[in-house]
């Protein structure tokens, strides 16, 4: 598989902690690395290589193929392209892989938002909150305006600068 450097899907995770051993993975599946935390989801564009095959992929085998030019071959281990492999893990690779396109959006758009995550960032950090609810008001000059509302403790932001399409 090759995978563009720029991409890190292995942030998006689950934490060991959470004892859910396959979403501590990402997964391999056709043309696209998906991974999820169960509650935030990325899925990432790859080119399969000969002797790819579906299944797990380990969060170290990603970060080691991107130090050595992208490429990674998952098929019984993963062989990096400066031939290092690390081997599968059997106790993942038993578990059943999750049905990730059950989530993945269906139907028809109903608008696009286009926002700085940056700026979402630093609100909810200055909010002290890591979950928000996001409320859309048009402006005089049309554009949106964001108002960013944290789950607890009455403060609230603006973000200015979004746009919808």
């Amino acid at each position: 598989m090759i995978i563009s450097k720029t991409f890190k899907p292995e942030k998006c995770v689950s934490h060991p902690s959470r004892q859910r051993k396959a979403l501590e993975h990402t997964l391999l599946d056709g043309d696209k690395l998906v991974a999820t935390t169960g509650r935030a989801m990325v899925v990432i564009p790859i080119e399969r290589e000969t002797g790819d095959r579906d299944g797990y992929v380990s969060p170290e085998a990603l970060i080691q193929a991107r130090k050595n030019g992208g490429k990674v071959i998952c098929g019984d281990s993963f062989v990096l392209s400066n031939g290092a492999s690390f081997p599968r893990n059997p106790e993942i690779e038993s578990i059943k892989p999750y049905d990730w396109k059950q989530v993945a959006p269906k139907g028809e758009m109903s608008f696009k938002l286009g926002l700085s995550v940056d700026n979402l960032a630093m609100i909810c950090e200055a909010m002290g909150s890591d979950q928000v609810t996001l409320e859309i008001f048009n402006s005089e000059n049309g554009t949106p305006i964001i108002k960013v509302i944290p789950a607890k403790g009455g403060a609230w932001g603006v973000m200015m600068g979004a746009k919808i399409t």
